[in-house]
């Protein structure tokens, strides 16, 4: 045998051998399955100040004081212990004196009778105080007939006129079913007469 012989019956069994190979993975593969449907495409948001603030290290307790929901319930005018009420989040209202926090970060600087004003950092911020229902039991406006008076969102109570002299109560007996003389007519030992 000669070497050409050998060299093409190495080839002929290279060639079976691939052939071979080919078929088998193209019979045993399973058949290709459908493209997957393409995802929807997110749609871009603007991103969050607070989280963009947080990730670069620039947020502090101010955040905090901006996005809490603060109402005026009430005020207290009387220049440096001035006081309103206040419901922040829907919880009870709570008073805060001048110069206090209402929340963290947001304090009370100013005081009058239709607003008061909260300094967040270097912003101010005014809330008005709500007017008060105009309704009253005698049907006549608020306050009317009963002797209150109303001066812008102050009301004052009616005042009671001074009695001609201090009210005593009745005495009572101390003994059970004898009654005891009314004042000024004392019948008894060292009881003046009526003389």
């Amino acid at each position: 045998m000669n070497f050409t012989s050998i060299l093409i019956h190495f080839v002929g069994a290279a060639l079976s051998c691939a052939q071979l190979a080919y078929w088998s993975i193209r019979l045993m593969t399973p058949p290709p399955a459908a493209a997957p449907v393409p995802a929807r495409a997110v749609p871009v948001r603007d991103p969050d100040p607070v989280l963009v603030a947080r990730a670069f290290g620039q947020i502090d307790r101010i955040a905090a004081a901006t996005l809490s929901n603060i109402q005026v319930a009430g005020v207290f005018s009387a220049g440096l212990d001035s006081a309103a009420v206040f419901v922040v989040d829907d919880q009870p209202a709570r008073a805060v004196l001048l110069g206090q926090e209402v929340t963290p970060g947001a304090t009370l600087v100013e005081v009058n009778p239709q607003s008061v004003t909260l300094q967040t950092g270097p912003t101010r911020r005014e809330l008005r105080v709500p007017n008060p229902p105009l309704a009253s039991f005698s049907g006549a406006g608020p306050g009317q007939g009963a002797g209150f008076a109303r001066r812008g969102n102050v009301l004052s109570a009616p005042s009671m006129a001074p009695t001609a002299g201090p009210r005593q109560a009745p005495a009572r007996s101390l003994t059970p079913g004898r009654p005891e003389p009314p004042p000024g007519r004392g019948t008894g030992v060292g009881a003046p007469t009526g003389q």
